[in-house]
């Protein structure tokens, strides 16, 4: 009695360990591309689609796609589900993010109402590139603290040697005849 007991045990921790834990996420899409520069976009489309259940009239499926880092989200979007089951969206990172990696997820929901996802779709890592330095022309700085002290003097002594001009001219002018 004990053996069987052990066996019964043995194949229910089988049975167990082959099956799909309830949350997994085992559908497949597409992410590209995979390194992007703050402020890019990314296209995400479904390779595994998202079927409603069947015999559920009402529903209106659609997709939620989330770009994170950590528990930052770097950018989002929403996209309904074609009658096929297939989905697709652009989901734009943030400008302001910063260099490194991140995570991208979609949900498949059957309405907003669904207390589930009717899919979950295997994470895809993605690299972000911080912003891009301007490239080639830059304006000139102005105001407070812009570095013009160069410039006032420069300023300063084009006015006095237009002003030593302008009193050796009149002494020219005012000088006795010879």
């Amino acid at each position: 009695m004990r053996s069987i007991k052990a066996v019964a045990v043995l194949i229910g921790c089988a049975v167990l360990l082959m099956a799909d834990p309830a949350g997994a996420q085992n559908a497949r899409m597409s992410v590209s591309p995979t390194t992007v520069a703050a402020g890019g976009t990314v296209k995400v489309a479904s390779v595994d689609k998202c079927v409603a259940p069947p015999n559920t009239p009402g529903g209106s499926p659609f997709v939620r796609v989330s770009i994170d880092r950590n528990r930052q989200t770097l950018g989002s979007g929403r996209a309904p589900v074609a009658a096929d089951g297939s989905w697709s969206l652009s989901v734009r990172v943030s400008s302001s993010a910063r260099a490194g990696s991140a995570r991208v997820s979609a949900f498949c929901f059957f309405s907003e109402q669904a207390e589930g996802a009717l899919e979950a779709y295997a994470q895809v890592d993605i690299q972000v590139r911080g912003r891009a330095a301007s490239s080639g022309a830059t304006l000139a700085r102005t105001g407070p603290g812009a570095g013009t002290r160069g410039m006032a003097v420069a300023g300063f002594g084009l006015v006095e040697l237009g002003a030593l001009l302008a009193v050796a001219g009149r002494r020219r002018r005012t000088a006795p005849a010879r």
